[in-house]
């Protein structure tokens, strides 16, 4: 997947911030739960991150 520089560090951005929030991924569910929250979240503020980037793991 190809991704802008600035892409890929809003993603990382929102979510780390999860992570302090208390959100983990340990499993396939709670990694798909907490993609949709992050989405949600850059959603919230404006940002729209295209869909491939969810597919990694």
């Amino acid at each position: 997947l190809e991704h802008s520089l600035t892409t890929e560090l809003v993603w990382l951005a929102a979510h780390g911030f999860l992570h302090l929030l208390g959100w983990d991924h340990l499993d396939e569910k709670s990694w798909q739960q907490m993609l949709k929250q992050q989405l949600f979240l850059l959603h919230a503020v404006g940002i729209t991150i295209e869909k491939q980037i969810t597919l990694e793991n």
